[in-house]
């Protein structure tokens, strides 16, 4: 499928991205276990807790408004002990995904919002962090936003190729029939 015909000025072009290849990288980097992560966790009941992806993350562009966003499905946290599992939890979320252009025109930033994330305690092991549910549900709320909030601190300013020796530049973002419409100007 192609995007919809877009008019421009001379010198100008767009690329019209389907959220596939986005898509089908995080499927891999899944399938490596390379979204896989432990995070310790300092005093309290449990010293860290491990995370694993059972479905790859999901980039999404909203037909309607263009947005796009980052949708983590059924991760499993489990909170540990000296290795000894002491509760599990299914963890989902949806994250706003911006992507901005920067002044000077030859980068762009990837901004992460605030992530809607939702938690919920499983019984195949009882719940022995001495935490009750809804304090351990809002610990990991917490320490999976402060994840999200350090990689989008990593994605500040990514540079643009040039192409042919042209940079491209004035980049803005839209949407059109589904698809992220980038345009910009050769220079």
């Amino acid at each position: 499928t192609t995007a919809a015909h877009v008019d421009l000025p001379a010198h100008s072009a767009a690329l019209g991205l389907a959220d596939d290849l986005a898509n089908e990288m995080l499927a891999e980097a899944a399938a490596a276990r390379m979204l896989d992560l432990t995070m310790p966790q300092a005093g309290g009941t449990f010293d860290a807790v491990q995370i694993h992806m059972t479905l790859p993350p999901m980039i999404s562009a909203d037909a309607a408004d263009g947005q796009l966003r980052v949708m983590l499905g059924d991760m499993l946290a489990t909170y540990t002990n000296h290795g000894t599992p002491l509760a599990k939890a299914a963890i989902s979320a949806k994250i706003d995904l911006k992507i901005t252009p920067l002044t000077n025109g030859t980068s762009v930033a990837v901004q992460l919002g605030t992530p809607e994330i939702h938690v919920d305690l499983l019984d195949d092991i009882a719940n022995a962090t001495g935490l009750d549910d809804s304090s351990l549900s809002n610990a990991t709320t917490a320490v999976l936003g402060g994840q999200i909030d350090a990689i989008s601190k990593l994605l500040v300013a990514i540079p643009i190729p040039s192409v042919a020796g042209l940079q491209i530049r004035d980049l803005s973002l839209g949407s059109d029939d589904g698809y992220v419409m980038v345009k910009g100007t050769f220079q």
